[in-house]
């Protein structure tokens, strides 16, 4: 079964120690666009196997593909711009 982790944009230099260097890693986000700047700052730190989804998930979602939700991280607002978590926070 894959693996999922979450990592806000804004901390990944923090985060990128998390990830594993000896596993494919696929980097998505809603629409594609920063998920895009991740692969390309992962490929900087030596990351070799790592690939972005182009379209993000909401087309992974268009298109029929199976999701796990995390009802604690669910998204809700008018547009892409205003989405907001609702549900409990990390701490």
């Amino acid at each position: 079964m894959p693996e999922g982790l979450h990592c806000v944009y804004d901390e990944i230099e923090e985060f990128y120690h998390h990830l594993p260097t000896n596993k494919p890693i696929i980097v998505a986000d809603a629409v594609g666009v920063h998920s895009k700047e991740i692969v390309a700052f992962l490929k900087g730190k030596g990351f070799t196997q790592v690939a972005n989804l182009i379209g993000g998930i909401c087309e992974w979602e268009r298109d029929g593909f199976p999701l796990l939700i995390d009802n604690d991280e669910t998204l809700t607002g008018g547009c892409m711009c205003q989405l907001r978590t609702w549900g409990k926070r990390k701490k």
